[in-house]
């Protein structure tokens, strides 16, 4: 269009130069001014003409440039594709990509809880299979955004034959995460190890796992056997060889798929968490499928990678069965001359133990395998290795089962496989069982002892919604110690099938969570000691920052207590653990409050402070989620109770919080009016707040508003500071005003041991 235009100009001014020469001659005839004005003019048309030369000369070159460019940029695109590929970096796609190449979404080949599977072919020509999570709803939407998040961690950086292979990524505001992966063509292992009547019968997944048009039939014993060893190849990579121990968390024969050639690939990344290499033990909340759930889930215990251990034993059983570890039969009920029958309840490794010490497991082997090359389907040596390492894989007791390094030396015949040992118990979840059956027990230990056993094997860890089913005769009874050890606070039921269940007060499915709290620091005070604050930081740090801060504060007259908080997922983290005193899900009105860690971090700060003097002032202060912590500890001693009703054992005296909220803020006002005592400890109990407009993590209008509803339900002596230019941190100016404040509020005389003291 530039040059168009200027080439109209230049046309435009030589014309008019040369209209200029004849009207002159015209006018002026051969005078020295016609020779003076053609003269100029001609000059003119000739600069025009060498300014199109230059132009089009610098047009060219320019061009030549652009186009060198382009060219140099697409070759760079290329070469940086390729080492993405490569590097295995995955790589971003296009909505309008996953919609062209899944033909917009019409090839289904699997749908789970929160994410559904289709067949897609990329422009290159390459099978995908596209995994859509979070399809519909907002909370599908965000615990499908918080799966994406997990899977891609987990799965983004690590390099295994064995582990699917992600190749790329989608993500469109406002729409659910897509995740693009080798498509493999076999489907998942369960499929090939479990008769399709088999999975009519009894399937504990079927409500989260139906796929639609999927290859199936029989894998034959060398095919288990190697998939057995891949998938021990991938776990003991995840386990050992990663920068981060990678622990699944969803090891089942649905998540491990088959390539053409029948190799295991280990997928579904979903539900993983990474677990550094210093530790030996998570905490999280129940993740995983029902079934495969190892028992340290259900007692309250952390988590490690021997919990992948226990489901990879799971499923090695199911191998050599050819069925499911936990079904239902219906059996002809001969007492009652019932035609109907009754429905009994298997349970494969315990059946397989049995056969083993009995020298028939071949008799529990899939019939499919069996029925193969007159009986020989399965090699007896094999049969016996898999299912001891099977069972040494699902012992109770974590440490009792090996590292899925050792795992696989002993199905590649490098060690030697001891019998595993005849234990007491062995835990299984039976959530497995189906939900529409209103008969089933939720959870079950069987026996593997003795026939006439009874149900008094199992300890105080099999706690709350455990329940004990016997092997033996329906005669079994139920002994009377065990029920006398639940009593207190639990309720012991007898079923028609023999169960014994305890149940706590939140209903059968509840788990409590277990806090471990990590190392205290304690500031031992300068001068005499006339009072002890304890002091709780923020999310993510640990009491020893904070206690190096306090030392240096004008304050000789206290002494200070930094705990640590436990390490535990964090909602808004997607899962991911951190130190924090409570979990917290959104930092907003609407958010729910954590009560149960609430009352825990509460009950920390009470057992810290349970053994100070009487006549020492107790105070408690925190900086962010400790200073929510704090103020929540405000509330329980104001009302004399936890959450949870049980009483809240110490008097404080003063309560610090910075860039803090206040938990629990909607309930306040219930449990001061109309209690008297409640109403006198919260006009008379000091608070001070503190916190900076441009605080960007906790924003200010949380710590204003905190403030307005402290007053607003009785505490008459609140202090809030804010600070113009201050963020999520402290300065010096702030913590002059928490000296100063704590030295007035605790009537601290400021003497120190260098005076003499």
């Amino acid at each position: 269009m530039e040059d168009a235009l200027a080439n109209i100009i230049a046309v435009s001014t030589v014309l008019s130069l040369l209209l200029l020469i004849i009207v002159t001659r015209i006018t002026l005839h051969l005078s020295k001014a016609f020779f003076l004005i053609c003269g100029s003019a001609i000059s003119v048309i000739i600069a025009v003409f060498i300014w199109l030369i230059i132009r089009r000369h610098y047009n060219r070159s320019r061009k030549q440039l652009e186009s060198k460019h382009v060219s140099e940029g697409r070759e760079l695109r290329i070469e940086y594709s390729f080492l993405r590929k490569v590097a295995g970096v995955p790589t971003k796609f296009r909505y309008n990509e996953i919609e062209e190449a899944t033909d917009n979404f019409q090839a289904l080949i699997g749908r789970g809880g929160s994410a559904t599977v289709f067949k897609g072919i990329l422009t290159d020509g390459t099978s995908v299979a596209v995994k859509c999570i979070g399809t519909n709803g907002t909370d599908k939407v965000d615990r499908g955004d918080k799966e994406f998040r997990s899977e891609v961690a987990a799965i983004a950086s690590v390099q295994h034959v064995n582990l699917v292979r992600l190749l790329g990524y989608c993500i469109v505001p406002g729409r659910p995460r897509y995740l693009v992966y080798d498509f493999l063509p076999n489907g998942s292992l369960d499929a090939w190890i479990f008769p399709p009547r088999e999975e009519n019968n009894f399937n504990p997944n079927r409500n989260i796992s139906r796929r639609t048009n999927r290859r199936e039939g029989c894998l034959c014993w060398d095919l288990r056997y190697r998939v057995a060893q891949d998938v021990a190849k991938a776990l003991a990579y995840l386990h050992h060889d990663c920068r981060s121990r990678v622990l699944h968390l969803d090891v089942k024969p649905e998540n491990i798929l088959l390539d053409e050639s029948f190799h295991a690939i280990v997928a579904d990344f979903g539900l993983s968490r990474l677990m550094g290499k210093d530790e030996s033990q998570i905490l999280t909340t129940i993740r995983g499928t029902r079934g495969y759930l190892a028992p340290e889930w259900l007692l309250e215990r952390g988590i490690s990678e021997k919990s992948d251990v226990y489901s990879y034993g799971m499923v090695l059983l199911e191998m050599i069965g050819g069925r499911r570890n936990t079904v239902s039969r219906t059996v002809a009920d001969r007492r009652n001359n019932k035609a109907a029958g009754i429905k009994k309840w298997e349970y494969f490794p315990k059946i397989l133990s049995e056969k083993m010490r009995e020298g028939k497991i071949m008799e529990v082997v899939d019939r499919r395998l069996m029925a193969e090359n007159g009986g020989r389907g399965a090699d007896e040596r094999e049969v016996m290795r898999l299912a001891y390492v099977g069972l040494w894989c699902i012992q109770e007791r974590a440490r009792m089962r090996p590292s899925m390094a050792q795992v696989l030396e002993m199905l590649e015949g490098r060690v030697v496989v001891e019998e595993p040992p005849d234990t007491k118990m062995v835990v299984v979840d039976l959530l497995s069982i189906d939900d529409d059956d209103p008969a089933a027990p939720q959870l079950a230990a069987f026996s593997v002892g003795d026939d006439n056993s009874n149900c008094n094997t199992t300890s105080s860890m099999y706690s709350s919604a455990v329940s004990v089913l016997t092997s033996g005769s329906s005669n079994a009874g139920c002994s009377s110690s065990l029920c006398q050890s639940k009593k207190s606070n639990l309720d012991c039921l007898t079923t028609k099938e023999n169960c014994v269940g305890y149940y706590n007060g939140y209903g059968a499915r509840t788990v409590r969570r277990a806090f471990e709290f990590g190392r205290t620091y304690v500031v031992r005070p300068k001068g005499r000691h006339q009072a002890t604050v304890v002091w709780l930081h923020g999310l993510g740090d640990n009491g020893s920052s904070w206690s190096q801060l306090l030392e240096t504060l004008p304050l000789s007259n206290i002494k200070w207590i930094c705990p640590t908080a436990p390490t535990q997922p964090i909602s808004v983290f997607g899962g991911f653990p951190s130190t924090a005193w409570f979990d917290v899900e959104d930092l907003s009105e609407d958010a729910s409050d954590d009560l149960e860690g609430l009352d825990s971090a509460a009950s920390h700060v009470a057992n810290l402070l349970a053994n100070e003097p009487a006549d020492i002032k107790i105070g408690v202060g925190g900086f962010s989620m400790g200073a929510a912590a704090a103020l929540y500890s405000a509330t329980c001693f104001i009302s004399g109770k936890y959450g949870n009703d049980n009483p809240f054992p110490v008097n404080i005296s003063a309560v610090v919080g910075l860039s803090g909220w206040l938990p629990c803020a909607k309930i306040l006002r219930n449990k001061i009016e109309g209690v008297a005592e409640a109403t006198r400890r919260a006009s008379s109990l000091p608070i001070l707040l503190c916190h900076g407009k441009v605080d960007d993590v906790v924003i200010y209008k949380f710590g204003e508003k905190s403030s307005q509803v402290l007053s607003s339900t009785g505490f008459q002596d609140v202090t809030f500071k804010s600070y113009s230019a201050l963020g999520h941190y402290t300065i010096p100016e702030e913590m002059d005003a928490v000296c100063a404040w704590l030295k007035s509020k605790l009537s601290l005389d400021d003497t120190s041991l260098d005076n003499g003291v």
